[in-house]
């Protein structure tokens, strides 16, 4: 009941602005990730989620999120939903601020934080700080960041960080493709190495497939939350 009331929410707050603001970008896309290992294929998640950003004015835009997700381990689900508020600085600058909501397991934890992306000829930065508040293993800061170099005009490569410092202080370092087809479509993957507490250093992988509309890049942030950090679960 509580995750249809917030993506409820979400859309009461941004269909409105429709009347006075122009949607700038949107996406929509699958993704699956799981971890290498043979012993631990079982951990692995698909996730359906789509964004859409709206411009009040030209420096200053409203981004929704919302993601479903699916896990191979005791077929748990979990939701998440994100409202960014950005300032668009000049010269490809964007600062922002981020509040949402994740339930998984039954467990439900508020996030929150500030966040930021600056482009710059072929390259794209991007960088977040948050705090996690809800159930008690649960509480905890993020910390993560991207780098996006474009080497062609359809193929863009680069590295993804991110880290949760909670019970399991998780960090995980991955490297991107991203290979844009013509009207909107690209397909995103990641390789890379998750090292939980308590835990073996293990490798994971991610497949995607998302269609963009409006700006380049669909929308100006990517997804916050305890979920989208985790591989495989």
């Amino acid at each position: 009941m509580q995750k249809t009331v917030l993506i409820a929410v979400l859309c009461t707050a941004l269909a409105p602005l429709t009347a006075t603001a122009e949607v700038t970008g949107a996406q929509v896309g699958l993704q699956y990730s799981g971890y290498g290992d043979a012993d631990a294929r079982d951990m692995h998640k698909t996730t359906l989620g789509g964004a859409m950003e709206y411009a009040i004015t030209p420096e200053f835009s409203v981004q929704g999120d919302v993601a479903q997700r699916y896990y191979g381990v005791a077929s748990w689900e979990g939701t998440t939903g994100t409202v960014h508020g950005t300032y668009h600085a000049s010269n490809g600058a964007a600062l922002g601020a981020f509040y949402g909501h994740d339930w998984i397991k039954g467990k439900d934890s508020d996030y929150y934080g500030v966040e930021g992306a600056q482009s710059f000829n072929q390259m794209r930065l991007e960088g977040y700080a948050g705090y996690i508040r809800g159930a008690s293993e649960n509480k905890g800061t993020t910390l993560g960041g991207s780098a996006t170099f474009a080497a062609t005009d359809r193929l863009g490569l680069g590295g993804e960080y991110g880290m949760v410092n909670n019970d399991d202080k998780l960090q995980r370092l991955g490297a991107t493709a991203t290979y844009a087809f013509p009207a909107g479509y690209a397909i995103d993957g990641e390789i890379g190495m998750a090292d939980r507490a308590n835990s073996d250093k293990e490798a994971f992988v991610s497949l995607g497939v998302r269609a963009t509309f409006g700006g380049q890049n669909g929308v100006t942030f990517g997804e916050r939350g305890l979920q989208a950090l985790y591989p495989g679960r």
